[in-house]
């Protein structure tokens, strides 16, 4: 069974707005059309912290922007028929950035 999306800003904030005004758990969740669960948890946290914004994720940040990637693809585009090497060599001197030639594959 795959993971299940998060729930956008706007939904979350409609289950905050409706619980104060007296909307049960069920009519929430009948309304928006998530599980009775999802309304419950969310108003949970939402009294315990304050805020219906998702909590920061753990874990190592991404070495690659947006801009990065965007000139990695422009120095692939350049020549397509380049050896992965000589692509990070490339990358790494018009960025100034060391990475790995894994890195470069990976993305």
């Amino acid at each position: 069974m795959s993971k299940s999306k998060e729930l956008n800003e706007f939904d979350c904030g409609s289950i905050v707005l409706c619980h104060p005004c007296g909307k049960s758990v069920r009519e929430i969740a009948d309304i928006l059309q998530k599980p009775n669960s999802t309304m419950s948890d969310l108003i949970v946290k939402w009294k315990r912290r304050g805020s219906e914004t998702a909590e920061k994720r753990t874990g190592r940040p991404k070495i690659l922007g947006e801009l990065s990637r965007r000139t990695l693809k422009k120095v692939v585009k350049q020549n397509r028929k380049s050896s992965l090497v000589e692509i990070s060599q490339k990358f790494q001197s018009s960025l100034g950035i060391s990475v790995s030639s894994r890195t470069v594959r990976e993305s």
